[in-house]
């Protein structure tokens, strides 16, 4: 189990050091979400916190993963990288630190359409940021 003092989390706004200026904002509501569905710890403004969940955006690229015999992208794949930091409130002690976690999300291309190519980035942006979310959720709990 999680230590028995730690009820209380904050989650700080993310660091971005990519060029997706929303993909911190998509994260932060990611992890709201995913913390809220099971209520292992009670979310609460910083300074009420026992602990404080943070990171930044180290990269995301999106690069053309699938082609047409045309030599036209079909797909395309989002890839994000981050490093996140779980701490106890007030002390340099981690309880779980993750460097250079990944994560992927493809989304099909639509070379005739380009909003129709520009809505399926959208929702995978969102996918992946709740994948994310995800997989941070799972690796600060793996371990107790």
């Amino acid at each position: 189990m999680l230590p028995g003092d730690i009820t209380t989390i904050a989650i700080v706004p993310f660091g971005n050091n990519s060029l997706e200026a929303d993909m911190e904002t998509l994260i932060s509501s990611s992890l709201y979400e995913e913390f809220s569905k099971t209520k292992r710890l009670k979310i609460v403004p910083e300074e009420e916190a026992h602990a404080v969940l943070s990171g930044v955006i180290t990269s995301m690229t999106n690069k053309a993963a699938s082609f047409s015999s045309t030599d036209v992208a079909t797909d395309y794949r989002l890839t994000i990288t981050l490093d996140v930091t779980f701490k106890r409130k007030g002390e340099d002690r981690v309880i779980w630190k993750g460097k250079g976690l990944s994560e992927i999300m493809d989304y099909k291309a639509d070379a005739g359409d380009v909003d129709a190519t520009e809505i399926n980035r959208t929702e995978a942006k969102q996918e992946l940021a709740a994948e994310v979310a995800e997989l941070i959720y799972d690796r600060i709990f793996e371990g107790f």
